[in-house]
């Protein structure tokens, strides 16, 4: 995981990210280090930068490596008009031959996520058993069917009202369905042997195989899911833009991705903040209250309000079955708006009194001070994940840029794993085709 944050006023905008990375592969518990990259310069010349954050491979190759390749290879010193035409770019040679995934990579990436998808199904069923076990002594097998079951169809209908990847349609769907229909029923048997499941059921596993590779959740985030974010200005803008993607695989020769946030900044708008993979303690920040516990808090109290009358009625022995479902009814219709109106004025309150006073001050930052708020941000994450019994999974030196029209890509703060003093070839490597008084 990471903690990364995007800070944008019409003067410019502020990157941020932090060093942890979680290893895991062929060791016996994951490793974490604080040590790797997230944030780059998307172009030498023009000022356009890119964070990555999740998994820190895509399809076995470095972020790293991928986004240093376009830069040189692709980009070099082209200039466009947008900063969306930079992304959009990027995307073409991410999912094009310029980054060649041979076709027995695609396939082992395609069985992995397979195999993953369902581990992931039958760990959430079993779950819902464990739950059931704890209740009662005994669960016989047409019970624990019937759960699973429940739990296939209910991550099926998730994932069909997913996004689809913009590159591809449901026709694409069933092409792939159809094609790997034998090896998806062999995953099948193999993950959920214990499980004889009606023919639906297969059927709805079928399909979110399939889903899983195609489509992106707002619900479910997968393991070997990445992000990126691209921020800064295009040659003819002058507010600076930011646009973020899910990105998923390459299968059949075609990249599965979709779009997260995408915000271009004109003459009406003012200041936003965005934060990427952990972003619990930024809403905290701007908002007043930790987003777990607000949900937490809602669900009682929707609760508490439907219940609350109902159990009222049912204390009312000369009313009859008649007048107690009338009254039920009358009050669940009066409990709704109760709630409506309840939810309307705590969202007020927190945008009026949290919110908007934030806001209000980016929009008027100066440079630096947007730089040092991004910073704050991630920092204020990292010491909560310090000083609390959960993993550190933010952490380590804090990378920091600063992008506007007229000074184009600042480093504030960067860390490199090398003294640049003691190694004067890669300085003349990296300037190599550049005039001595370009700015990049």
């Amino acid at each position: 995981m990471t903690a990364e944050i995007v800070i944008i006023n019409k003067e410019a905008v502020a990157l941020a990210a932090d060093s942890a990375v979680t290893i895991s592969g062929d060791l016996s518990k994951p490793k974490i280090f604080s040590s790797a990259n997230k944030l780059f310069t998307l172009s030498k010349y023009y000022p356009v930068g890119i964070m990555v954050y999740g998994s820190a491979t895509f399809m076995g190759i470095p972020w790293d490596t991928i986004i240093k390749m376009y830069r040189k290879n692709e980009l070099g010193d082209i200039c466009y008009d947008r900063l969306q035409d930079y992304a959009d770019n990027f995307l073409e040679f991410l999912g094009g031959c310029k980054v060649n995934i041979p076709e027995n990579i695609q396939k082992k990436y395609l069985v992995d996520d397979i195999y993953s998808c369902f581990s992931r199904v039958i760990d959430l069923g079993l779950s819902d058993i464990y739950d059931i076990l704890r209740e009662q002594d005994e669960l016989d097998d047409a019970t624990a069917i019937e759960i699973m079951s429940n739990t296939i169809k209910f991550q099926y209908t998730l994932w069909k009202e997913a996004k689809i990847s913009p590159t591809l349609d449901e026709e694409f769907e069933n092409r792939l369905l159809e094609e790997y229909d034998k090896l998806i029923s062999k995953c099948i048997n193999n993950v959920f042997k214990k499980y004889p499941l009606s023919q639906t059921c297969l059927g709805y596993l079928k399909k979110l195989a399939i889903f899983n590779l195609t489509r992106f959740s707002d619900e479910e985030t997968r393991d070997n899911e990445s992000g990126i974010v691209i921020a800064g200005f295009g040659e003819d803008e002058m507010f600076p833009s930011v646009v973020s993607y899910h990105i998923g695989r390459i299968v059949n020769d075609k990249l599965m991705y979709a779009l997260e946030k995408q915000q271009h900044k004109n003459f009406g708008t003012g200041g936003s903040i965005f934060a990427f993979a952990q972003h619990e303690m930024v809403e905290l920040f701007m908002e007043g209250v930790d987003p777990v516990y607000r949900e937490i808090k809602d669900d009682y109290v929707r609760e508490l309000i439907i219940q609350y009358p109902i159990t009222i009625i049912d204390t009312m022995k000369h009313l009859t079955d008649s007048d107690r479902n009338e009254l039920k009814k009358r009050f669940a219709e009066s409990s709704e708006e109760v709630l409506n109106h309840l939810q309307e004025y705590l969202d007020a309150y927190r945008e009026r009194h949290h919110i908007n006073p934030i806001i209000r001050m980016i929009r008027v930052l100066p440079k630096d001070q947007l730089a040092e708020m991004a910073e704050s941000l991630v920092n204020l994450t990292s010491l909560k994940r310090k000083y609390t019994p959960e993993s550190e999974t933010v952490g380590g030196p804090v990378d920091v840029a600063l992008i506007s029209k007229g000074d184009g890509f600042i480093w504030i703060k960067r860390k490199r794993y090398f003294n640049i003093d003691m190694n004067p070839h890669f300085r003349e490597n990296y300037y190599r085709g550049c005039e001595k008084n370009d700015e990049i």
